[in-house]
């Protein structure tokens, strides 16, 4: 059996020069046997570089 699990949450990275940005991101997670089989995380880092 497969459950699958989505995960809205915002990451918060502190650059080199200080600067702390926050960024949201979706996880999706499926289960397996009560083990994670598969992990996709969809996040747009240009924010952080920019």
């Amino acid at each position: 059996m497969k459950d699958t699990v989505i995960v809205q949450a915002d990451v918060t990275y502190l650059r080199k020069d200080g600067r702390r940005v926050t960024v949201p991101n979706a996880d999706i997670l499926t289960f397996s046997g009560g083990l994670v089989r598969d992990w996709r995380i969809y996040i747009d880092l240009a924010p952080v570089y920019a």
